[in-house]
C-alpha cells in the first residue's frame, strides 16, 4: 500500500488489485500507474470497470493481463483467457489510489510539480544515453574499430618488425616478402614487404603502425572505462529516484544533475543557492542504535563524510548502487555493537539498494575511518580497503522509522 500512495503522489495515480494467496487469504499487490487504467466513477472515485498489466516479458511485452468487472476478474495470457475468478464485491477488485483527484482530473494531480517531472525526464534520457555510450565503448576492440582484427593485426605487425630486424640482415631491397622462423612460436612464416621501400623502412613501418594501433587500443580502452564509471554513476542516481518521495528529494538530485554537467544549469540570482529541505530517513534498531540513510548522492557524501564519525559502523550494497547507510555508535565501543543491529543495518541497505527486487544481498561494512572520498571524484563515490561482508534480506519489516 505505501509504494502504491507514494506512486500516486508521483504519477497521480497508482492502483492496488485484490486476489488470493495460495492458501485462499486475501492479498493486495500495487500495479504502477501506468500499467493500469479504467473507467472511473467521479462521485465514488471507484472503478466501473478496469484493466490491468500484471506480468512483462524480457522485452516489455504484456504476458499476464487482467479485465477487473463487478463480480469477476478475468484472467488473461498472452490474448487468452486463462481463468475466471468469481467475487461478491461491489466494485471491481482494482483500486485506484488518487492524489488531489477533481472534476476536470479525476485521476488526480502528482505532487512533484511540472519542473521536476521534467528534471526526471531529463535524467531518464541522460542515464539511456549514457547506457547506449558504456554499451558501444565496452567492447572497444570489436565495436568502435574493429579491434578484434586490428589487435591481431598490432601484434603481427610488431613481429613482423622484430623479425625484419633480426633476420633480414641478407634480404635485398625491393623483395616482396622473404620467409623465416618465428621466433615466438618456431613456425616458419612469410613476411610481407614493400618493394617500393628498403628493407631497412619496411621495419619502421611496421614499427609505426604497431604503435598507432597501440595508441588507438589505449584511447579506445581509457574511453570505455570513462563511460563505465559515469553509467555506474548514473546508475547510483537512478537509485536515488527509487528512494526519492518528496519534491524536495528531487531538488537534491537535479542539483546533482546540474553539478555534473547531466542537465542544464538554469539562471539563478548571483549568490542564491538552491535549498532543499530533504533529510537522511532515520531508523532506530531493535537496541536503541541511530541508523541514517542517505536518499540521494549528495545526502550520501554529507552522511558519511560530515556526520559520520571515526568509529560509526557505514553500509552498502557490495554490488549494487545503492545508499550509504550510517550505524551511529556513540561512546559504544564499535566492536560491542549487539549483532541484531549490524544485521538491521544490513537489511537497511539492502533494501535501498537497486538490488531490493532480490531476497538478499551481499552488503559490505566498514568503520568510517576506513572510507576515503578519491579526490574529484562524483558524489556519492568513495573508496575503502578494509571491510567486513555479510548477507542480509532486502526486508525492513519490523525496524523502527522515524518520521522527522
Amino acid at each position: 500500500i505505501d509504494s502504491a500512495i507514494l506512486g500516486a503522489l508521483i504519477s497521480s495515480c497508482d492502483f492496488i488489485y485484490i486476489t488470493t494467496d495460495e492458501d485462499g487469504f486475501p492479498l493486495l499487490r500495487a500495479i504502477d500507474g501506468s500499467h493500469a487504467t479504467g473507467i472511473i466513477d467521479p462521485i465514488t472515485n471507484m472503478l466501473k470497470e478496469g484493466y490491468a498489466v500484471l506480468e512483462f516479458d524480457d522485452s516489455g511485452m504484456p504476458v499476464t493481463e487482467a479485465h477487473f468487472m463487478v463480480g469477476e476478474t478475468v484472467i488473461y495470457q498472452r490474448g487468452r483467457i486463462i481463468s475466471t475468478v468469481k467475487n461478491n464485491a461491489p466494485y471491481p477488485l482494482l483500486v485506484p489510489i488518487i492524489n488531489r483527484p477533481d472534476a476536470v482530473r479525476p485521476f488526480g494531480h502528482s505532487r512533484i510539480s511540472r519542473a521536476c517531472m521534467s528534471i526526471v525526464g531529463s535524467a531518464v534520457r541522460t542515464a539511456k544515453r549514457s547506457e547506449i555510450s558504456a554499451e558501444f565503448y565496452s567492447y572497444p576492440q570489436r565495436y568502435i574499430l574493429g579491434m578484434d582484427e586490428d589487435a591481431e593485426k598490432m601484434d603481427k605487425y610488431r613481429v613482423y618488425a622484430e623479425l625484419i630486424n633480426t633476420y633480414g640482415y641478407d634480404v635485398k631491397d625491393g623483395s616482396e616478402y622473404f620467409d623465416t622462423v618465428n621466433f615466438y612460436d618456431n613456425k616458419e612464416i612469410r613476411v610481407p614487404l614493400d618493394p617500393a621501400y628498403s628493407v631497412h623502412e619496411n621495419a619502421n613501418r611496421y614499427f609505426a603502425r604497431y604503435e598507432k594501433l597501440k595508441r588507438t587500443k589505449a584511447a579506445a580502452l581509457e574511453q570505455a572505462e570513462e563511460s563505465r564509471q559515469a553509467l555506474l554513476h548514473l546508475k547510483s542516481i537512478e537509485a536515488s529516484f527509487e528512494t526519492a518521495n518528496s519534491e524536495d528529494d528531487l531538488i537534491m538530485i537535479a542539483q546533482e544533475l546540474r553539478n555534473t554537467g547531466y542537465i542544464r544549469k538554469t539562471p539563478s540570482k548571483k549568490g542564491q543557492k538552491v535549498r532543499s529541505a530533504s533529510k537522511p530517513m532515520h531508523f532506530v534498531s531493535s537496541d536503541g542504535y541511530d541508523i541514517y540513510v542517505g536518499k540521494n548522492n549528495l545526502q550520501n557524501d554529507e552522511l558519511t563524510l560530515k556526520t559520520g564519525k571515526g568509529n560509526d559502523w557505514w553500509f552498502h550494497s557490495k554490488t549494487y548502487p545503492g545508499s550509504h547507510v550510517l550505524l551511529i555508535t556513540g561512546k559504544q565501543d564499535p566492536m560491542e555493537i549487539p549483532d541484531t543491529t549490524f544485521n538491521e543495518a544490513g537489511r537497511i541497505a539492502a533494501h535501498f539498494s537497486s538490488g531490493r527486487d532480490q531476497e538478499k544481498l551481499e552488503i559490505d561494512y566498514t568503520l568510517v575511518k576506513h572510507i576515503k572520498k578519491p579526490q574529484g571524484s562524483v558524489p556519492g563515490y568513495v573508496i575503502y580497503h578494509t571491510n567486513y561482508s555479510m548477507t542480509a534480506k532486502t526486508d525492513i519489516k519490523g525496524i523502527k522509522r522515524i518520521e522527522e
